[in-house]
Parts: C-alpha cells; sequence; structure tokens
C-alpha cells in the first residue's frame, strides 16, 4: 500500500503517525483501543534516521506488499499490515491482524505468526527491495513540492541531524540498504526473544 509511506518523513521528527502502534515489547498485543479480533507484534528498532530506521521503513513496503498478496492464505484473517513508526530514541516497527468474525485472538496469532513465517522461509527479493525504495525516493521527492512539508521535514533533519539540509544523506539510508539486510531485520522481528 502506497500509503504507508503518507507523512513518512515530512509529518514530523518524533513521531510518524501513520498508525497508532502498540508498545514495544508485545510479543502478541491486544489494545483495549481496538477490537478483540485484532493482533498486533511489536519490535523497538532504531531510533529516527539511524541506518537501523531506514531497514525497517523499507520492511514494511516490502512486507505490506507480500502480506497483500499472500493473505487470501491465511484463512483466519481478513487483513494484515505492517508498519515503521519512526520516533527519536527508538522507532517502532510492528505488524497488526485482523481477523475474520468468531476468531479468537488466539487463532489469528497463530495464523499471523505463521503468514510471517512463510514469508521468512521465502525471503524477500531484490526486486521488493527496489519496490520499496522508489516508494521511498517518491516520497521523499515529493516533500520538496510542498511547502508546509518541507518546513517540518527541514526541521526534523535540523533537531535529529543538525543539519537542515540532510536529504541527501537521507535518501544515502535507504540507496543502501540490501536485500539481506530486509530479510536480516525479518528474522530478528520474528524471534521472539527480541520482542519480550
Amino acid at each position: 500500500s502506497r500509503a504507508l509511506f503518507a507523512g513518512l518523513r515530512a509529518a514530523q521528527p518524533f513521531a510518524s503517525p501513520k498508525l497508532m502502534t502498540p508498545p514495544a515489547g508485545a510479543r502478541h498485543q491486544l489494545s483495549a483501543a481496538v477490537p478483540a479480533a485484532e493482533v498486533s507484534m511489536a519490535l523497538r528498532t532504531g531510533p529516527f534516521l539511524s541506518r537501523d530506521d531506514a531497514v525497517y521503513d523499507l520492511l514494511a513496503f516490502a512486507l505490506q506488499t507480500e502480506l497483500s498478496r499472500r493473505l487470501p492464505s491465511a484463512a483466519s484473517l481478513v487483513s494484515a499490515y505492517a508498519n515503521q513508526r519512526s520516533m527519536v530514541l527508538a522507532s517502532v516497527f510492528s505488524v497488526t491482524a485482523n481477523a475474520q468474525k468468531g476468531v479468537s485472538a488466539a487463532k489469528a496469532s497463530e495464523a499471523l505468526t505463521a503468514l510471517l513465517e512463510d514469508i521468512g522461509r521465502a525471503g524477500l527479493s531484490d526486486s521488493q527491495l527496489r519496490e520499496a525504495q522508489a516508494a521511498v525516493f517518491k516520497h521523499l521527492r515529493s516533500v520538496s513540492q510542498m511547502p508546509y512539508a518541507r518546513a517540518r521535514q527541514l526541521a526534523g533533519y535540523q533537531s535529529v541531524k543538525r543539519s537542515p539540509d540532510f536529504i541527501k544523506g537521507d535518501v544515502a539510508r535507504y540507496a543502501v540498504v540490501t536485500a539481506a539486510d530486509l530479510n536480516s531485520a525479518l528474522r530478528r522481528f520474528l524471534d521472539s526473544k527480541h520482542r519480550q
């Protein structure tokens, strides 16, 4: 979903408003603010504008595309989405799934885990990485054409990197990521000990 990157870097340097993410450390956490059929898995990642943050940004896009493609095979789930919420001190990567009516949270959690593990076994490809990079680069270019968004982007660069014109460095963070980086990040996410 291209909407995944709406407001990605231009939104604010302290927290991307893409969606609300459950607190880090929750392996399979149900939020009191959402229906019981929604299940989320979350992992703390690197701070805003770090290389780790860039890897998980790209993983969110690539994984979202793959989840959408494979979702019909997960009978217990109706939808699933990946997100990287970028924050200065520690960002949060999460995958959330909504269960079919009548399916318990435990069953939905099992289905989501199985789906992610299957994707992990197959691995994410160079072409999936390039697609994710293209989406990020397109977003960064579009931000420069919107005065308000551009001002917020520059303020974010200044507050974190002490350089308002960090755009080249920002692009470079994404350009150096490899498919191996994405798969390594996904394996880390799938290892439950990193989410505890």
